[in-house]
Order: structure tokens, then C-alpha cells, then sequence
């Protein structure tokens, strides 16, 4: 506690003379008198009591969390931390002072991928100048090539800005007397093989595996982020 206002200036004081006092820098007043006397050489019982003042909660941070594991009160550290596939952009602590949090809340910004890896006589989709966590590209070979590798031919935008797993290729197919043969693990070249692997698919061309995949994949992503 510290004497208030102009008794702060004082070097000494006669009796029956009366004080403020006030709580330190990051406490406020919990009660009890604030006053003392002084009274034949001694001051009266101080009553004043003070306590640590509250910063209470800080706000919220869309798609990250605060940890107030030390608390809210004065001197207090707050830890923000990003889910996922976001970026912490500011201050990753927030203290508490004397007349709220220092700093202000950071930001949790998606992460963004660049182009997609090039695949040799294949091309991909969605094109795009950017692609943010989470987001799919299909690859599909030229015609007379077929893909190998990369489950169903997707790669996904990951945490770390980069596309996972690693592309496909596309091998040329053989042909003996007009007809396509496949390399092995290829997908279906022939005209008729084709027509089977289109079967079942849906206006935006994906077939039904191919959208369970791509389905299975935002499902962990979302899990990931509770």
C-alpha cells in the first residue's frame, strides 16, 4: 500500500492528523477503510484490504484457443495456440497488467498452399492461384497415359503449406493391334474400362469412391480441429 495523493509529499506528521492510502500498481480495493490517524505517536489499525485486480476473460480467437492455465488476475500469462492448419499471426502471450491484457489478440489464418506439383502429360483440378488447408486436387492423365500411384488421385492441402502424398505419374500405355494395355496399378484405359470407372459418377466427376475419400478426408480434418 502507498499514502495518497499530496500525504505521499509529507515528511512528518503531527497528531490527530488523517491519510488515504491506496492499493500498489495491479490491485484494487476489497473493502475497508482507506483512512488512517494518527494518534499519539502511533497510527490506528490499517483496514484497507487489497487484492489482485481481474483482466477477466480476453475475448475470442476463431480457430484457435486461449489456455488460462495461470489465470486472469494481475501479472497472469495467457497462451493462444491455432488449431490445425492455421497460422498464429501476433503475439502468441497476452499478460495481464494494471488496466487490462497487454498486447492485443493475435489472429489464426488459414494456411495457403501453392500450385499443386506438376505431373508430366497429366493435368489437375481445381486450378487455382492458391489453395488453403484442407482443400483437394484431382489428377488425370492425358489421353493414351495412365496414372499410377496416389490413392484415388487426390492430393490434399496440408499444415505445413505443402500437397500430401506425392503425385501420381502418368505411364504411356502399350498397344498391340489398337489396343490399350495398362502399366500395373493404372486406372482403366481401354474405352469400355473407362466407361466402368465413370460409372457412378456425379455432376461434379467425381465417382462414389472417389467422394467417399474426399469426404473421409474433411471429416478428419474437422475432428482435428475440436
Amino acid at each position: 500500500m502507498n499514502l495518497k495523493d499530496t500525504d505521499i509529499l509529507r515528511q512528518t506528521f503531527p497528531d490527530g492528523t488523517k491519510v488515504s492510502l491506496s492499493c500498489d500498481v495491479g490491485y484494487t480495493s476489497a473493502g475497508g477503510s482507506s483512512v488512517i490517524t494518527c494518534t499519539a505517536g502511533s497510527w490506528s489499525p490499517v483496514r484497507l484490504t487489497c487484492e489482485r485486480k481481474n483482466c477477466m476473460l480476453a475475448g475470442d480467437v476463431p480457430n484457435g484457443q486461449i489456455d488460462y492455465s495461470q489465470g486472469t488476475q494481475f501479472g497472469d500469462k495467457a497462451v493462444i495456440t491455432c488449431n490445425t492448419g492455421y497460422t498464429l499471426v501476433g503475439s502468441r502471450e497476452l499478460f495481464c497488467g494494471s488496466f487490462g491484457w497487454l498486447n492485443r489478440l493475435p489472429v489464426c489464418e488459414v494456411v495457403k498452399c501453392l500450385q499443386p506439383p506438376v505431373v508430366v502429360n497429366g493435368v489437375f483440378s481445381p486450378n487455382k492461384e492458391q489453395y488453403e488447408y484442407g482443400d483437394a486436387v484431382k489428377y488425370s492423365c492425358d489421353q493414351n497415359y495412365t496414372l499410377v500411384g496416389s490413392f484415388f488421385s487426390f492430393l490434399f492441402c496440408s499444415e505445413d503449406g505443402t500437397f500430401k502424398p506425392d503425385p501420381p505419374t502418368c505411364v504411356r500405355d502399350c498397344r498391340v493391334d489398337g489396343t490399350a494395355f495398362q502399366s500395373p496399378g493404372g486406372l482403366p484405359s481401354t474405352s469400355s474400362d473407362a466407361a466402368s470407372a465413370r460409372a457412378g459418377q456425379q455432376d461434379d466427376g467425381l465417382t462414389f469412391y472417389e467422394r467417399l475419400v474426399v469426404e473421409f478426408h474433411k471429416e478428419m480434418l474437422r475432428k482435428s480441429m475440436k
